[in-house]
């Protein structure tokens, strides 16, 4: 009886051994702090699957993260971008590699990139379907493609864990470059809707979450990295600039200077970038001539309409702002000229950036 009394004990002294010096380390090896002290980007290469436990991924991506203006620059790499040989001359994409090659990775995106990236970030589906649930879903709004997703409709729709995956997942000839679309779409909505989600920050919490995805961050520098970004900071992303030589995706000096121009230039600048927009109107409402009269208000406000018609889609009673970049900087600009308040992110490569469809309230801003 002692014998069992005993080892039950050393036990117990073991496990509290254990987590104090895990809940040390959580709260004493902060890189993130150390790299904000510093004024340094902060840069995470994310990788996801649709495979669990999988070595190989097929999503991968990049976080830049800048501490000093709070700007947040999201780098989206193809699948069959071109890693630097190996010793023996074979050449590998990104999607080729085991995870374990990481630091091959990292240095082949130091030269293309020009970015020191120190931290990763490994998930699949699974983890992600869970992450979402803990976070009590995500509220999508849906444009075209409502009827590509079974009980999907045009509108904000809730999607749980599993409904999410299957978002991302189901598009046509099951292109990357599509679901890196509905990514952006997600992202952008959660980002806009930020506000809600603050009360999920905490170190318990993110605990739970971390069980979810594999990253060399500990819990402390991932809420440092959130009271970084919490409070409305630009967002911008784009696709990996670059050319299709012999099937693998290759970057030359014309497209690192694009991408230069496109993600680099403007993380690390304090200035607002000059956004053009391009507004496309729908009338939401049974009332006639709506469109062409607001467009009109809108050309005298010294904003750019290059379209204007009657929506296909079911008559409003709010007025939206949809926006088809990824950035966050145009929706706010025009919600700072209109007054519409509901934004949406359905990120699409559309001549106009904003689509605006009127609904019934459109009469605020006609007064103003």
């Amino acid at each position: 009886m002692k014998k069992k009394i005993v080892i039950a004990s050393v036990t117990v002294v073991v496990m509290l051994v254990v987590l104090g010096i895990y809940y040390y380390k959580l709260n004493n090896r902060n890189a993130v702090e150390v790299m904000v002290a510093d004024g340094k980007i902060i840069n995470i290469l994310v990788a996801g699957s649709n495979k669990e436990k999988s070595a190989k991924f097929n999503f991968y991506s990049v976080i830049s993260i800048n501490p000093e203006n709070k700007f947040i620059g999201i780098t989206f790499i193809p699948p069959e971008y071109k890693i630097y040989q190996d010793q023996d001359g074979n050449i590998k994409t990104i999607s080729d590699l085991k995870f374990s090659e990481f630091d091959r990775i990292k240095r082949t995106l130091k030269v293309d990139m020009k970015l020191n990236i120190p931290f990763y970030l490994k998930i699949d589906s699974k983890g992600l379907e869970k992450i979402v649930d803990l976070f009590d879903g995500v509220d999508q709004f849906v444009l075209d493609d409502a009827s590509q997703i079974n009980g999907t409709f045009y509108g904000v729709n809730y999607f749980d864990g599993k409904k999410t995956i299957e978002y991302i997942n189901k598009v046509p000839f099951n292109s990357i470059y599509l679901k890196y679309g509905k990514i952006q779409n997600l992202i952008f909505t959660i980002l806009n809707k930020r506000e809600k989600y603050q009360k999920y920050f905490n170190i318990p919490f993110l605990l739970k979450v971390s069980k979810n995805f594999q990253s060399n961050l500990f819990v402390q520098e991932i809420i440092s990295m959130v009271d970084i970004v919490k409070d409305g900071s630009d967002v911008f992303s784009t696709v990996l600039p670059g050319f299709f030589e012999n099937g693998v995706y290759k970057l030359d000096e014309i497209s690192q200077k694009d991408y230069e121009d496109k993600m680099l230039t403007r993380i690390v600048s304090d200035k607002k970038k000059d956004v053009t927009l391009k507004i496309k109107i729908l009338n939401g409402t049974n009332i006639p001539g709506l469109a062409r009269k607001i467009r009109k208000k809108m050309m005298r406000q010294d904003l750019n309409v290059i379209e204007f018609s009657t929506s296909p889609y079911e008559k409003r009673k709010k007025s939206i702002i949809v926006c088809r970049k990824a950035d966050t900087e145009i929706a706010k600009k025009i919600k700072q000229r209109t007054g519409i308040k509901n934004i949406y992110y359905v990120i699409n490569q559309e001549l106009y950036n904003i689509l605006v469809i009127l609904g019934e309230d459109i009469k605020n801003y006609e007064n103003k």
